[in-house]
C-alpha cells in the first residue's frame, strides 16, 4: 500500500532504529502492515493501543520510557500551536484521495442542494490533495467556490477567516464532528464521500447550540467547581489560563479544586463531591457524557 510504503520511507529517512507508533482508531487495522514494513527494514516498533484524539495528543513519555527514538504519529498533521515533547517527532498525515469520479456523481446529484453561490471550502488533514479538483467542478456548475483549507474539531479559524467572503461553507470529509466547530451564522453543508451525499446540518447545529446552553445554565447553580486539567501535552492549560480561572471563580464566590488526567473521561469523574466542572484541555470534551454540567473555560463568563 502506497501509504504503507511511504510511512516506511520517512521512518528510514530519519535514521531511527527503534520507533513508538501512534495511530487513531480509524487506522489500527494497518498496525500490523505498517509494524511488519518496518521490521523488514530493521526497524523495531512499539505500538501504542491508547485512544488518540489528534496531533495534541502525543506519547512522547510513554515512547521515552520505552527507549524509542522517534515517535511516529500517523494520522494527523503538526498541531496548530508548538508543543514541547521528550523526543523527535514525525507526524504522517495518510492521505486519503477520494476518485474524481465519485466527487463528480456526488456534485452533479447534490449540488443543488445549495442554493448559495459563494461556497467556503473546508476539509480534513487526508482529504486536502482533493480541494483542487473540487474547486475546478464547482466553477463548471457555475458557482464561486473559496478555500479556507483545514480545519481541527479544536480549530477553526481556516474557515473563520473566509467567512465575510462566502455564503456559505461546505465541508468535504465524513462527519459532523468536525464541521460543528464552526463558528458561523451563514449556512454549513456536508459533503459526506461515505454516504455519498450533500446536506445541510442545521438541525444538528441548533441541537448542539441547545446542548451548550443547557450545560451552562445547570452549572450556574454549582458552588464547588472540579477544574480539569490534561496531562496532553497540547491540551495542558497554561499558567495564565489557570490564574484566569481562579480569578473568576473566585469573584463568584465558588470553591474549586484541581482534577489532573490523561483521558478527560465521565466515569472517572464519578463519587467526587463537586456540583460542576470546569475543562481546560480540548474544548469539544464538554459535549461528551457527564453526570454533572461542565463547561469550557472560555465560557465561565456567562455563569
Amino acid at each position: 500500500m502506497k501509504n504503507v510504503e511511504e510511512l516506511v520511507r520517512a521512518v528510514v529517512q530519519s535514521g531511527a532504529k527503534k520507533i513508538f507508533l501512534q495511530l487513531p482508531e480509524g487506522l489500527k487495522t494497518y498496525m500490523t502492515d505498517i509494524v511488519w514494513a518496518l521490521n523488514n527494514v530493521g526497524i523495531d516498533c512499539v505500538v501504542s493501543a491508547e485512544p488518540c484524539y489528534g496531533a495534541c495528543d502525543l506519547r512522547d513519555k510513554e515512547a521515552e520510557m520505552l527507549d524509542c527514538e522517534l515517535l511516529v504519529h500517523v494520522g494527523h498533521n503538526k498541531f496548530y500551536k508548538a508543543i514541547k515533547t521528550c523526543l523527535p517527532v514525525l507526524y504522517f498525515t495518510w492521505p486519503v484521495s477520494i476518485e474524481r469520479d465519485k466527487i463528480e456523481k456526488i456534485l452533479e446529484k447534490e449540488i443543488k442542494k445549495i442554493k448559495q453561490k459563494r461556497i467556503g471550502l473546508v476539509t480534513t488533514v487526508q482529504h486536502l490533495g482533493n480541494l483542487d479538483e473540487i474547486v475546478a467542478m464547482l466553477k463548471e456548475l457555475k458557482k464561486e467556490p473559496i478555500v479556507g483549507g483545514q480545519i481541527l474539531g479544536c480549530w477553526t479559524r481556516n474557515a473563520k477567516k473566509i467567512d465575510a467572503l462566502v455564503d456559505c461553507f461546505l465541508f468535504v470529509g465524513s462527519g459532523i464532528f468536525h464541521p460543528l466547530a464552526i463558528e458561523t451564522e451563514k449556512p454549513i453543508f456536508i459533503m459526506d464521500l461515505e454516504k455519498g451525499e450533500i446536506r445541510n446540518i442545521e438541525q444538528e447545529r441548533l441541537e448542539a447550540r441547545k446542548r451548550k446552553m443547557a450545560r451552562i445554565e445547570k452549572a450556574k447553580d454549582a458552588e464547588m467547581f472540579g477544574i480539569l486539567i490534561s496531562t496532553k501535552p497540547g491540551q495542558v492549560a497554561t499558567k495564565k489560563d489557570m490564574e484566569k480561572i481562579k480569578k473568576l471563580l473566585k469573584a463568584k464566590n465558588k470553591k474549586f479544586i484541581f482534577i489532573e488526567m490523561n483521558n478527560i473521561t465521565g466515569d472517572k469523574l464519578l463519587g467526587i463531591k463537586v456540583d460542576a466542572f470546569v475543562n481546560t484541555a480540548c474544548p469539544r470534551i464538554a459535549e461528551n457524557k457527564f453526570e454533572k454540567p461542565v463547561v469550557n473555560m472560555d465560557e465561565l463568563d456567562m455563569l
